[in-house]
């Protein structure tokens, strides 16, 4: 093969991969104080508006678990962010373009019901419904400049640049325990180092 033609070969890296859970190290206690630094005001509003957020808010409580973050235990791979929110499907309408949202069902769990008359029935079903493909657009006003950012440093960010997906991103996920659940999981992967400066100011 002529040199000319080798110039022209465009290679491109595999997606980049979401670790297994126990190569993370996972962070769950966040000081609610520092959320401004971090989260716009429009996402502390629906997150604010979970089920568990508001349990917290009764109690008094400054810290919460509402937000987790993973840090992979291997340096410079993306960061994982997961925030309890309400109001899931307005979520989805600000985030998702109209033909981005149809729910994914999970991979199938197994659970055992014990009937009255002592037989044991197995149902598969989805243990939760997820939805990818946000809007780069709605992004930045939805989330504000600091996850905005951390999320477009993500290597997956990158990878989905270079094979020319421009409009909509995989980096940010909702989860739902069903379809029309108004309770979900924002899911965001974000670059190592505005994860890592995240889990440094965050958490106790």
């Amino acid at each position: 093969m002529a040199r000319s033609d080798l110039l022209g070969i465009q290679i491109h890296r595999s997606r980049p991969p979401e670790r297994r859970k126990d190569q993370y190290y996972l962070y769950r206690l966040a000081d609610v104080n520092t959320f401004p630094t971090y989260f716009a005001p429009n996402i502390r509003y629906f997150m604010d508006e979970s089920f568990f957020r508001a349990w917290e808010i009764r109690k008094s409580m400054t810290t919460t678990e509402l937000v987790r973050t993973d840090v992979p235990n291997m340096v410079f791979e993306d960061c994982l962010v997961f925030l309890e929110v309400g109001l899931a499907q307005d979520i989805i309408s600000q985030l998702f373009p109209a033909d981005k949202r149809t729910l994914t069902p999970s991979c199938c769990k197994f659970v055992n019901l014990t009937l009255a008359v002592r037989r044991l029935t197995t149902y598969k079903g989805p243990d939760h419904f997820s939805l990818a493909g946000a809007s780069v657009q709605a992004i930045f006003s939805f989330f504000g400049p600091y996850l905005s950012q951390a999320i477009d440093e993500s290597k997956l960010r990158e990878w989905e640049k270079e094979t020319g997906q421009l409009e909509t991103t995989d980096c940010v996920e909702v989860q739902l325990r069903d379809p029309t659940s108004r309770h979900g999981i924002l899911k965001l992967r974000i670059g190592w180092g505005p994860g890592y400066q995240l889990v440094n100011s965050l958490y106790i």
